[in-house]
């Protein structure tokens, strides 16, 4: 008997130090990270005219990174070219406000990197070309003075779906391939940008999208085969001039607002989409035909033609007119 309620003694022990251990546990796991700048290497230089220093991974092996915003006295002042390139146990980066510039490759190759955060007041202008290339990044909020996001910038990073820019973005240009293979389905496009750049959206998710009224070029493959881009909106009052090859090539697309002041179409811009209508910002057939239409863009040509008009025509014909600020037929 004595046995037995020691057997029974000793299980329960067992018990209650196994539960201690799995509540230890599990409140380790919802625990902030610590982020440590310990192993860095710092260089110093002259950052768009600032005195600081550039940082690189060094010796860290830390998972949790933070980009200080001062060594040595001076401003932390750039995350130097390819830092952290190839870090694979890299998780999350805390960037302090000194920072100006991510280079070039600086967190490509990292796939368990899921948040990248830039602290109040960041100074950021510039993300370098290829800066998170093939990262496990999921979002990012822009920081309102990112004047530019260089080419293949996000590019394969599968599991990013979601860049938030602040209402007065100073962003004014994207590099080629931007969000190429990430799973981005709505962005906002900054006003201040013109340029809807080559290959852009290539492998997105997108369902929806609206062009800035200051954009003036689309080029090439900006939106090609994007499947799941049903909407495309070009502002009331845009600007837009250019249409390259195969722009929206394969989009399942019914409609289209082609502004009056386009002048060149180039070839397969529309082509394998599902047009059915064109709402042309010009006021008759002659203007349509003074624009440039390369070949290849049979569903373009042969949709039905919508003319602008301010107000309802007495003619007979196809008019439309912009309702809080959707193309609309009369």
């Amino acid at each position: 008997m004595k046995k037995f309620k020691k057997r029974i003694v000793f299980i329960m022990i067992f018990v209650m130090m196994s539960m201690t251990v799995m509540l230890a546990t599990a409140c380790n796991n919802n625990q902030e990270p610590i982020y440590t700048s310990e192993g860095l290497q710092f260089t110093q230089m002259v950052v768009q005219g600032v005195t600081g220093y550039s940082v690189t991974r060094g010796t860290a092996t830390h998972t949790h990174i933070l980009i200080p915003e001062i060594y040595n006295d001076l401003p932390v002042v750039q995350v130097g070219a390819y830092s952290f390139y190839g870090f694979t146990e890299l998780k999350s980066v805390r960037i302090a406000a000194n920072v100006r510039n991510i280079g070039l490759s600086a967190f490509q190759n990292t796939p368990n990197l899921k948040n990248v955060t830039f602290l109040e007041g960041s100074q950021l202008t510039n993300i370098t070309g290829r800066s998170f290339w093939n990262s496990g990044i999921t979002e990012m909020v822009v920081p309102r003075g990112v004047n530019r996001i260089g080419g293949n910038a996000f590019r394969n990073a599968h599991d990013f779906s979601s860049i938030t820019f602040v209402q007065d973005a100073a962003i004014n240009d994207f590099g080629w391939s931007v969000f190429l293979g990430t799973r981005i389905t709505n962005i906002t496009i900054p006003q201040n940008v013109t340029i809807i750049r080559q290959s852009m959206f290539v492998g997105t998710r997108l369902t929806s999208m609206t062009i800035p009224q200051g954009v003036t070029t689309i080029e090439n493959n900006a939106f090609s085969g994007v499947t799941s881009l049903k909407e495309v909106h070009i502002a009331e009052h845009s600007s837009l001039e250019y249409i390259g090859t195969r722009a929206f090539l394969n989009l399942n697309i019914s409609s289209i607002h082609i502004p009056v002041s386009v002048s060149q179409i180039r070839d397969n811009a529309f082509w394998a989409t599902s047009l059915t209508r064109v709402y042309y910002g010009g006021t008759n057939q002659e203007q349509w035909d003074a624009i440039d239409i390369e070949v290849f863009n049979d569903p373009l040509i042969n949709a039905t033609k919508y003319f602008y008009s301010t107000t309802q025509p007495a003619d007979q014909g196809n008019f439309w007119r912009f309702v809080d600020g959707v193309p609309t037929a009369w």
